[in-house]
């Protein structure tokens, strides 16, 4: 019987650290969720930037004639723009 809890308690004491640290990863996720959830990105302007630093396309903000979603072509010339 004595050799049997012997061999037990260090198990329990195990599956306690682990329950532990699952417990706080839980939390510690749920945590970052929250404060994650709270981040606000605003911008005038967004610009899409291909692999070798040219503009592809962007998203104009302001006055009500000039925002609109803007397509680049190769050369940067302004492609396609929204009416």
């Amino acid at each position: 019987m004595e050799e049997r809890l012997s061999r037990q308690e260090p198990e329990n004491r195990r599956l306690k650290r682990a329950g532990a640290l699952i417990l706080a990863v839980m939390l510690a996720m749920v945590l970052m969720g929250y404060v994650a959830g709270e981040k606000v990105v605003e911008a005038e302007r967004f610009e899409l930037i291909d692999s070798i630093g040219q503009l592809r396309a962007g998203h104009v903000g302001g006055t009500a004639t000039e925002t609109g979603l803007h397509v680049y072509d190769h050369n940067g010339k302004l492609a396609w723009k929204t009416p």
